[in-house]
């Protein structure tokens, strides 16, 4: 049966998956079963992101080939995705998956998800420049474009928050921010404190200040902090190191770069 969703995987394959996971990166055995929530929870996403990107891409192709296909239509046509399966799942697999999908219920279900989606912020459809890359793996990339210099939290945000002039994900050269909230946060928000706080030489300003980053963006708002995504602790999506839960100084911790 094709796996619809990350909880259509066997246990034992998710459990295969985890431990071969666990072969190449490493953190204090106390954070266990916290990891493996993360590990999980961050699965489940990037899995169901990945099936929605193939469904939108599908669309795209199906649509410059003369078929109208609306994802916000509830009475949408899906086999006419069927001919654009990804490359990364067979072309049986792909046509069962839409045959799973082609029905009112599902169909009525994903257009209320794909609105609730796109939720507005103070006005705002709440967005950034990542795509389906989490904030830890664009992180990555810059500090390895930077010779091992993880980016600052400003620097990280700004990258993903402003519009982009190259395709390059680490490329700086960046236009204006996607929404008005972001460059409030970024400009007069978090930046105007750490110059308060630090001077006007950002050589003396630290790569991250937690409790001038959430003045800035007014705190946690239903389990998150604005600005990086499913994750809180911004240490761990610098620099790979995590300062929560115990964990020592030492401990890589990496559940961003899966999938």
């Amino acid at each position: 049966m094709p796996w619809y969703t990350w909880s259509c995987i066997p246990l034992d394959v998710r459990r295969q998956m985890w431990e071969h996971f666990q072969k190449f990166y490493m953190w204090d055995p106390d954070l266990d079963a916290k990891m493996q929530k993360i590990w999980e929870r961050l699965c489940s996403k990037n899995y169901n992101d990945n099936l929605s990107a193939a469904r939108n891409r599908a669309a795209e192709l199906s649509n410059r080939a003369g078929h109208r296909y609306d994802p916000d239509d509830p009475r949408r046509d899906m086999n006419l995705l069927k001919p654009y399966h990804p490359d990364w799942l067979s072309p049986a697999i792909w046509i069962a998956m839409i045959d799973h999908w082609n029905n009112e219920h599902w169909k009525a279900v994903s257009v209320v998800s794909r609105k609730n989606r796109l939720t507005e912020v103070d006005g705002e459809i709440s967005k950034h420049t990542s795509g389906l890359r989490s904030f830890g793996a664009t992180g990555a990339l810059m500090h390895k474009a930077n010779n091992g210099v993880p980016p600052s939290c400003l620097a990280l945000f700004n990258h993903t928050h402003q519009k982009r002039l190259a395709s390059d994900a680490t490329s700086s050269d960046i236009g204006e921010y996607v929404t008005s909230r972001s460059s409030g946060v970024a400009v007069n928000g978090y930046a105007t404190r750490l110059s308060q706080k630090y001077g006007d030489d950002t050589s003396n300003h630290p790569l991250v200040d937690k409790e001038l980053w959430e003045q800035a963006v007014g705190g946690m708002k239903k389990g998150r902090l604005f600005g990086f995504g499913y994750n809180n602790d911004i240490d761990m999506v610098l620099t790979g190191t995590s300062t929560q839960g115990g964990a020592s100084s030492s401990s890589r911790v990496c559940t961003f770069f899966f999938i």
